[in-house]
């Protein structure tokens, strides 16, 4: 296993080169460029710029590393080498969390080091050590729900569609609850000026980081308005992110090389997403215009082409998704309360 991973890392080497040398010219430039001005009395560190770095490549990089699962040549071939399924996946990961971090931890400390050689008497520069062991786990975090939701697909274009429809679900919830509690009862009105659903997608840790450290560094007030139920959603999905890494690994036992490239029935994909949305969108929307919900429901069905991959989607998921359509148009027709008050 030892051999095998020393060779995960050399096979990585090229591309982890490849996005340290990127990072670090995209980071480098955005600090060079915003934090250099007249008589320095306008700037800012765009630590914003890092972050979105980290926040993509947690999301590249599985996808790039667990690639190897959505292929039968490929699959056969890791399959066959003299370890168990558990351990090449085990692996992947931690190569993969090592051509994340590695790239990302050079990025960041050339460009740390170039806003403190411009700037560094008028800003905190301790806050971006802070910062940097902050970030790490928001970003471990995406990475194991991006590599479990990807693996959940039998092959490449399903799996991003995982990560995408079902990675973003929670926040489809929270939007559309908001929406629906705030319209029905005007006590629940200040929700709108405290509540952010960005909370409950993978990447609200480090949006929170950004908000929090972009200010710190400036010497700046920092004010962030978070409550009870972002705090909820911080959580939850950080617990979500450590299940997902070790889900990831026990349901590697039970995975067989034929599922490779046949149509994905996981419950974590299309089966439920394309239900869950087409029910969420019709609600949230439908009642303002016919055709809104017309797209919509055509939306639902191109989206249950993609599952199928047939035209002919079978009339039980047809009449599963239906209903979701129809009940969450029914719903969103329902005059709300509070305009009565």
């Amino acid at each position: 296993m030892k051999k095998y991973f020393v060779y995960e890392l050399k096979k990585s080497l090229f591309v982890t080169l490849a996005l340290a040398v990127i990072a670090t010219a995209v980071y480098l430039v955005s600090v060079l460029t915003d934090t250099v001005k007249v008589d320095y009395k306008y700037f800012s560190v765009p630590v914003e710029t890092i972050l979105v770095l980290g926040g993509a490549m947690s999301v590249i990089i599985p996808i790039w590393k667990l690639g190897y699962l959505m292929k039968k040549r490929s699959v056969d071939l890791y399959y066959s080498l003299p370890l168990s399924h558990t351990r090449i996946l085990a692996v992947k990961l931690l190569a993969g969390l090592i051509a994340l971090f590695a790239p990302y931890t050079i990025a960041y400390w050339v460009g740390s080091i170039a806003a403190l050689a411009s700037v560094g008497k008028y800003i905190n520069g301790v806050c971006f050590v802070s910062m940097y062991f902050a970030s790490l786990i928001p970003m471990a975090i995406i990475y194991s729900l991006t590599a479990f939701l990807f693996t959940r697909a039998n092959r490449f274009v399903d799996g991003v569609a995982f990560v995408i429809m079902t990675g973003m679900s929670l926040e489809m919830i929270m939007v559309v609850v908001l929406k629906v509690v705030t319209l029905y009862d005007k006590s629940y009105e200040f929700f709108k000026y405290y509540f952010n659903s960005i909370y409950y997608t993978p990447f609200g840790s480090l949006i929170l980081i950004w908000e929090y450290f972009s200010k710190a560094i400036m010497n700046e007030t920092v004010n962030i308005r978070i409550n009870a139920v972002d705090i909820v959603g911080l959580a939850l999905i950080a617990v979500l992110g450590l299940a997902a890494g070790i889900g990831l690994l026990f349901a590697e036992k039970r995975a067989k090389a034929e599922n490779c490239e046949q149509i994905s029935e996981s419950f974590f994909g299309y089966k439920v997403m394309i239900p869950l949305y087409t029910f969420l969108l019709a609600l949230l929307g439908s009642y303002d215009s016919f055709i809104l919900a017309a797209v919509i429901a055509a939306a639902a069905y191109a989206a249950s082409v993609l599952y199928k991959r047939t035209p002919k989607i079978g009339w039980k998921f047809a009449v599963i998704v239906g209903v979701a359509f129809i009940v969450g148009v029914g719903l969103s027709f329902i005059p709300p309360v509070a305009y009565y008050d």
